[in-house]
């Protein structure tokens, strides 16, 4: 049990609850619902208490809610949480909007975050300010923002920031914001951007097709684990 470092819960399965304490060992986490079901928040917490050695979370296309409350994803990132070693965070499509990206990027807790994955979910340009205004990733090497509704405003923004000194990677495709954007990040001299992805953004780029590309992900991820 001790040499176990990957833990994959099943939130479909009821017996999915475990005894975290056997776990402390785990470095990496990952929650899954094929039935896109939902974790109870408190439950979380379990896991955040005694597996304080994890560096790797996923957490993609899961709902985690809390019992007679509203949808709670975003306190995953606020300033209280205990993953003081995370380094690679994935919360694609999980429903947060831009007020979570700002728990994000005003974190105490992530300065030795090194990956972002965030596809999907409503960053927009409130967001991506927030975002242009995080002083304490240093060492972010990869940023995914695809489909976040941030706009050609939001693209701006996000490019103001002055702090990921390491970012190589960035992907803001379908996020219609005009390929204007694109030289503008390509600006950015803080960045040590070598690779850029900018698929689909044009402005005719409809909602509907941003959502079937989320679809296709979503049950192409589900298939590669449930099968």
């Amino acid at each position: 049990m001790e040499s176990l470092r990957k833990l994959i819960l099943d939130i479909d399965d009821n017996d999915c609850k475990l005894q975290m304490s056997n776990y402390e060992n785990i470095t990496t986490l990952v929650l899954i619902s094929k039935y896109q079901g939902t974790y109870n928040y408190n439950d979380f917490c379990d896991i955040e208490e005694e597996c304080k050695k994890i560096t790797h979370v996923d957490l993609r296309f899961v709902n985690i809610i809390e019992e007679y409350s509203l949808t709670v994803n975003y306190y995953f990132v606020v300033s209280e949480n205990k993953f003081k070693l995370l380094s690679h965070l994935n919360i694609s499509g999980i429903k947060i909007e831009s007020y979570a990206f700002k728990s994000l990027a005003q974190s105490k807790t992530l300065g030795l975050l090194k990956e972002l994955i965030s596809d999907f979910n409503d960053c927009g340009e409130k967001g991506a300010n927030y975002l242009a205004e995080n002083k304490t990733w240093i060492h972010l090497e990869k940023l995914s923002l695809v489909g976040n509704s941030l706009g050609t405003k939001g693209g701006k923004e996000l490019a103001k920031n002055k702090s990921w000194c390491r970012l190589s990677y960035l992907d803001i495709s379908y996020n219609k914001i005009g390929y204007e954007v694109e030289s503008i990040v390509v600006k950015n001299k803080i960045w040590n951007l070598t690779k850029l992805i900018s698929n689909n953004n044009e402005e005719t780029i409809t909602d509907q097709e941003i959502t079937d590309l989320k679809t296709q992900i979503e049950r192409q991820y589900y298939y590669n684990y449930c099968n």
